[in-house]
């Protein structure tokens, strides 16, 4: 399997932000109950090949965010044969359930957690089923500590369990309410935005990105992912235009009235 640098140690200090700190995949391909941690912010996924380091990668980020199933956007190589149905059914069950889920906290100076949120996706799917079963949550808390993702008998949750030992909010049944929920409790980036973001990591996320890659379409994805100016800085800004351009003509004013006093001083004084 992987390891993850970072684990078990503490989030960094003085985080005045939120930073990602755990993310956990649970039933899903090969992971029965598997956690990573991360290190001020940072994950660094390592093993093998077939170890799981792309699964890993398709199954948690940035599906985390994006909440679609669509095999294109969780593939990091853009196929169609990945799909979550064949992870959640890997080992050959009829039917199953299956979370993935992040975990972002605040910091103390001393590296304590004061704030913590959770958020991820819960999935149930049969054999038979065309499509996979979703059900989303935002909240505040820690997997293992506050709230469980499994059963006394170590088997994953269904929806009806999960809403019952967390608060009547927190689980989102539309993935545009729950994304519209983790950008409003972590980012604050509206939907148009939000979507940017999401889109740029599936673009970032490719294991091969130096091949083909297109400099110009990045440059445009950040650039168009920047927080749109506010119109009174734009108003401020362009006052401040106006003003320096009285400035000048009061300068070159006064450089004519000093050339006028020097020719009228030399005139005078000879």
């Amino acid at each position: 399997m992987i390891s993850g640098d970072g684990m078990d140690q503490p989030p960094h200090p003085r985080s005045d932000r939120f930073r990602p700190s755990r993310a956990g995949i649970v039933n899903l391909w090969d992971y029965t109950d598997e956690e990573f941690a991360f290190a001020d912010g940072r994950l660094a996924l390592r093993g093998a090949n077939g170890s799981g380091k792309t699964k890993a990668l398709e199954v948690v980020f940035p599906f985390v965010f994006d909440g679609s199933v669509d095999a294109r956007r969780l593939d990091p190589f853009s196929g169609e044969e990945r799909t979550m149905k064949s992870n959640l059914l890997y080992r050959g069950q009829d039917a199953a359930y299956g979370y993935v889920w992040m975990e972002f906290v605040r910091t103390d100076v001393d590296g304590s957690v004061i704030e913590a949120v959770t958020i991820g996706v819960g999935m149930f799917v049969r054999r038979h089923d065309t499509d996979v079963n979703r059900w989303y949550f935002v909240t505040n808390g820690r997997v293992g500590l506050d709230f469980g993702l499994l059963t006394r008998n170590d088997e994953p949750m269904s929806k009806k369990q999960l809403i019952a030992q967390l608060t009547p909010d927190a689980v989102i049944g539309d993935r545009r309410g729950y994304r519209a929920a983790v950008d409003a409790r972590l980012f604050g980036l509206g939907p148009e935005r939000y979507t940017q973001m999401v889109d740029l990591l599936l673009h970032l996320r490719r294991p091969l990105l130096a091949k083909d890659l297109d400099p110009v379409k990045v440059s445009d994805t950040l650039s168009a992912g920047l927080r749109p100016l506010d119109d009174s800085l734009i108003k401020q800004a362009a006052q401040s235009f106006d003003d320096l351009e009285g400035v000048q003509r009061e300068v070159d004013t006064l450089a004519i009235a000093s050339d006028a006093v020097r020719a009228f001083l030399a005139d005078y004084l000879t």
